[in-house]
């Protein structure tokens, strides 16, 4: 086995993954709450490996029909299995376990895992985020949320190659007084890279594949403006991103993604859910055409 440590985490791996964690540290190394996290332990296993032994003691509890993903729980501890063709990961409390077909894809489910690490600190001490990416101009924020395939990451890029700074594609934690990101890289499936920034010369920084729907997307490597003296009040709208389908229900599907994209922290007070209803009532829905034209405007 190698050894690899990544702040907190320790990494025990089969497979010499040196240039993956340099990767890793990269697009990941900014988020110094791994420096405070609990010891975390990741466990990388070739896949033949695995003995169902494991599932001794457990019941079936869910199943993902995209990537045919079994979910099992222990009866008798926090231990849970997932399975597939591909990969197997057995987690429990502070402790995950890989088992893996396709060496290719380790970069993904390491990035998978410590984002996942990084929400689950962030989050005992933050009262709530949100899974969103904020973007910002001359200290005015705005949060951009939407349903997988509304336009999320494009959006973003596009208001990146327009000149504005970005600070996440993935996740924003918000307090009272301050505001907090999990700094991550946005990632682009390569057609739409094609049909819409094909000249904007955009830095490949790893390909990955999707944890549920196993698509393939480019990790672009752009510089993430740091969270920095910023606070709720610099929060100026909240862009519900949608398609044309969605234009006739706009306030019943406003309040289903809004809410939808809301993860609860540790501790949340009734003034902090009044600063979500605030939040709510700030947002904006529409479709990507119409917040290219917003950014276009803003920009001038």
């Amino acid at each position: 086995m190698i050894y690899f440590s990544f702040y907190n985490i320790n990494i025990y791996s089969s497979f010499d993954i040196k240039d993956q964690v340099i990767l890793l540290s990269k697009e990941l190394g900014g988020n110094q709450v791994l420096k405070y996290c609990p010891k975390y332990s990741i466990t990388i296993l070739p896949y033949q490996e695995y003995s169902r032994d494991t599932l001794k003691n457990c019941i079936r509890v869910g199943y993902h029909p995209l990537n045919r993903r079994e979910i099992w729980k222990d009866q008798y501890s926090t231990r849970t299995i997932e399975i597939d063709s591909d990969e197997i990961l057995i987690k429990e409390e502070f402790s995950y376990t890989l088992f893996i077909r396709d060496i290719q894809n380790i970069y993904s489910y390491l990035r998978s895992k410590i984002c996942e690490i990084i929400r689950e600190c962030k989050l005992k001490l933050y009262p709530f985020g949100f899974h969103a990416a904020l973007i910002g101009r001359d200290k005015s924020l705005y949060l951009i949320i939407g349903a997988k395939g509304s336009g999320k990451t494009s959006s973003v890029l596009y208001a990146y190659i327009n000149g504005w700074d970005v600070y996440t594609d993935e996740f924003v934690l918000i307090d009272k007084k301050s505001i907090e990101v999990l700094e991550r890289f946005p990632a682009i499936n390569p057609d739409v890279e094609a049909a819409f920034f094909a000249d904007c010369n955009l830095k490949l920084h790893y390909i990955i594949k999707g944890y549920l729907t196993g698509e393939y997307k480019k990790v672009i490597d752009i510089n993430l403006k740091k969270c920095k003296d910023l606070s709720i009040e610099n929060i100026k709208k909240i862009y519900i991103l949608t398609d044309y389908k969605n234009n006739i229900m706009r306030h019943d599907f406003i309040n289903n993604i809004f809410y939808k994209n809301i993860i609860l922290g540790a501790n949340i007070s009734n003034e902090q859910y009044e600063i979500i209803q605030n939040l709510r009532y700030n947002s904006k829905m529409m479709n990507i055409k119409e917040f290219a034209n917003e950014i276009q405007e803003a920009t001038i």
